[in-house]
């Protein structure tokens, strides 16, 4: 039983309340129901209260800990990004008609006549190379996660430069795995070089750039089924202005197991 006067809880069978010292007997029954009424309230006020802080408490509990978890999503791949970015970040520096001890002074690395494997001989012909030091496999064949490869023409200059990502081959020579076959329609004229990556969901696995004009072929390799559900491999070649980093032309091949290293030669 509620006091109708100060709202303590109080025994049934008391005449007086133990802590206002209220005359129970002086109050009607309406007193009494009304106050145990508020008093019912009050009570299921605070106990929202206290589940609504709870409730707070556990979504900026469980907050924290997605935003933790959003930071180091973030730095692996930022960290990742940075490791695989490290070949083309190569490829970008060397200067396309100067010698190779300009390109090492440009790049920051060193270019040497022979690489580590002597399968990349047969994929393409190079006078300089600089790999990486880590290795990865493709196909059963051991290369260096990516290199790049130079090529000097008769005045001793470079006249072409190649960038392989071979890393984006490791889990398959077929490269990005992709539901239906790109539209290559839907590149176009114009449009740069970082919302092509953006709408192919993937970056290029090769990279090839030649003194004689004035274009990057930026190398994408891709499957998808056909229309009877047979899987089909793909190198994807978008040609890229290098004035302005945006598409001049685009072109595909369909490849077999034989032609997977050779296609980008």
């Amino acid at each position: 039983m509620i006091c109708p006067k100060c709202n303590s809880e109080i025994t049934e069978d008391t005449d007086f309340c133990g802590i206002c010292g209220a005359k129970l007997a002086d109050f009607d029954e309406a007193d009494f129901l009304d106050n145990h009424s508020k008093s019912n309230r009050q009570i299921k006020q605070e106990r929202r209260k206290a589940l609504r802080k709870k409730l707070m408490s556990r979504i900026k509990l469980a907050g924290g800990i997605l935003a933790v978890i959003a930071v180091v999503v973030v730095a692996v791949l930022i960290i990742s990004s940075l490791k695989r970015s490290e070949g083309e970040r190569i490829f970008a520096g060397v200067p396309l008609g100067r010698n190779v001890e300009i390109a090492d002074k440009e790049t920051g690395v060193s270019f040497e006549v022979y690489s580590e494997y002597e399968v990349l001989a047969k994929i393409s012909a190079y006078s300089y190379i600089c790999e990486s030091d880590a290795s990865v496999t493709v196909e059963g064949i051991a290369l260096p996660e990516w290199a790049v490869l130079l090529t000097k023409n008769a005045q001793n200059n470079i006249s072409r430069v190649s960038y392989y990502e071979f890393a984006a081959l490791s889990s398959s020579w077929k490269g990005t795995k992709h539901d239906t076959k790109i539209a290559i329609t839907d590149i176009t004229y114009g449009q740069k070089l970082q919302d092509v990556n953006k709408m192919l969901k993937m970056s290029p696995y090769a990279m090839i750039a030649t003194l004689d004009n004035n274009t990057t072929e930026c190398i994408y390799r891709y499957n998808a089924p056909d229309e009877d559900g047979n899987n089909r491999v793909y190198n994807l070649s978008v040609f890229i202005d290098d004035a302005d980093d945006t598409v001049k032309d685009v072109f595909e091949s369909e490849l077999d197991y034989i032609g997977f290293f050779l296609s980008a030669n």
